[in-house]
């Protein structure tokens, strides 16, 4: 199953990532394993070849053949009876000598070539045969190789030529088929599919390579232009690059396709937001209320909408309805305290924060709220400088958080200090000015 993806990284939404089984997809072997792979296979296989050596051999052997199917077969261990994180190099070896040894018959009888692609993959290479051909040669495959204990195999499947994919693209593509089949469960075959890039897209996500999870995103579009799935993920990678105008456009296409598509619908107003457009932003995220999932995020991002709108009343009800979903979560607590603050309800505000700290020790906007709060109100200054010095030692770049310290310091009469903080503040982008002048002016 392909993952949703939110935009906002406080989404609620689960991401279905791939199970750590020690398995990297288009990894090529490390050259020690590789020589440890040819000393145990080539005794019984003396033309094999492994790695890139396969590759290269088997790209070679296909360049002037009009079509062709690639099969790779990962050999695993199901969850509940090894974990593969475990096995030694030999043992895992030594279980794809023996898959070899059954689907070499089978390979040869079919006119076709394998190697070993690493220490827990077989690649298959068969001229002439198209997806359908190298479907049933897969089942066949697993059948007989549920006969060698309590491995099971799985298997992905591309073919040439399809979907205006290269050549040399089309072992990339049974990989990614292979990677789905891992989702899929032990047993699984997979033929290539959109899908299959999806779940390629979304794991180049994960590493940081957004670039490359956009082609991936495309080229699945192209294989099936109306993927919701698909198009949403398209339009999170353009969010994440700040292409606004681009993730909008994929999300209004998702929902055009499907008017109660959740997460189109919330990632829209979350890019509507970004763009400063309040009021259509306000709008998605009023549909996606309506619709009632995702009931926390959208009233979070509601209420930080009201509060950059300034209209604290509106934004303390969404904050409210957040904390009933979150009652932990630390931006809600800090945001609801803001609303509370600037609503004139500042015992109210002053719990907020405290919780959030509570919470997180570290989060240093609620330890300066709370400062400026008593600071603001006369209450006990050594606590509020307490709570202000721990902000700026947390987060010393922080700007505001300096000024609101000096404040503390010029109202305890320690002039110096108060100057330091407030040209620091200034520094950092903050306006202290008018602090600045009035202690050059002897402090009134």
């Amino acid at each position: 199953m392909a993952k949703k993806r939110s935009l906002n990284p406080l989404s609620t939404v689960k991401n279905y990532l791939v199970p750590d089984t020690g398995f990297t997809m288009g990894a090529s072997a490390p050259t020690k394993n590789l020589s440890e792979i040819n000393d145990r296979f080539l005794g019984s296989f003396p033309s094999m070849r492994s790695g890139k050596s396969f590759i290269g051999l088997s790209m070679a052997a296909m360049k002037s053949v009009p079509k062709f199917g690639v099969i790779t077969a990962w050999v695993a261990c199901p969850e509940d009876q090894c974990d593969p994180a475990n096995d030694s190099d030999q043992d895992q070896i030594e279980k794809l000598f023996q898959a070899a040894t059954i689907i070499d018959p089978l390979v040869r009888n079919k006119k076709g070539m394998w190697g070993a692609l690493d220490t827990r993959t077989l690649g298959c290479f068969f001229p002439g045969k198209d997806q359908k051909v190298c479907e049933a040669i897969a089942a066949q495959m697993r059948y007989d190789l549920s006969g060698i204990g309590k491995e099971s195999v799985l298997m992905g499947i591309a073919d040439y030529p399809a979907n205006g994919f290269l050549k040399g693209q089309v072992l990339d593509n049974a990989k990614k088929a292979l990677m789905e089949a891992r989702m899929t469960g032990p047993g699984s075959i997979i033929s290539f599919n959109p899908v299959s890039l999806n779940i390629s897209g979304d794991e180049l996500y994960e590493k940081g390579e957004i670039d490359w999870a956009v082609q991936e995103f495309k080229m699945a579009l192209i294989m099936d232009p109306v993927n919701l799935n698909v198009i949403n993920s398209l339009g999170v990678c353009y969010g994440v690059l700040g292409l606004y105008k681009e993730a909008l456009d994929e999300f209004k296409k998702a929902i055009k396709i499907d008017p109660a598509q959740i997460m189109a619908i919330y990632n829209a107003g979350f890019v509507c937001a970004r763009m400063k457009d309040h009021l259509t932003a306000l709008d998605y995220f009023r549909k996606a209320e309506s619709i009632g999932q995702n009931v926390f995020e959208v009233s979070f991002q509601m209420g930080k909408l009201h509060l950059e709108m300034g209209n604290p009343e509106k934004g303390r009800d969404c904050f409210e309805k957040a904390a009933k979903e979150r009652p932990e979560h630390v931006a809600t607590s800090f945001c609801l305290g803001e609303c509370y603050a600037a609503t004139g309800m500042p015992d109210e505000a002053a719990l907020c924060y405290k919780k959030a700290v509570k919470t997180n020790p570290g989060d240093a906007r609620s330890l300066s709220a709370l400062g400026h709060l008593y600071e603001t109100y006369g209450k006990n200054l050594d606590i509020a400088e307490m709570f202000c010095k721990e902000s700026v030692k947390i987060s010393p770049e922080n700007g505001l958080f300096r000024h609101r310290l000096g404040r503390i310091y010029f109202h305890q009469k320690r002039f110096e200090n108060a100057l330091a903080e407030f040209k620091k503040a200034g520094e950092l982008g903050h306006d202290s000015i008018k602090e600045i002048e009035k202690i050059k002016g002897g402090g009134k």
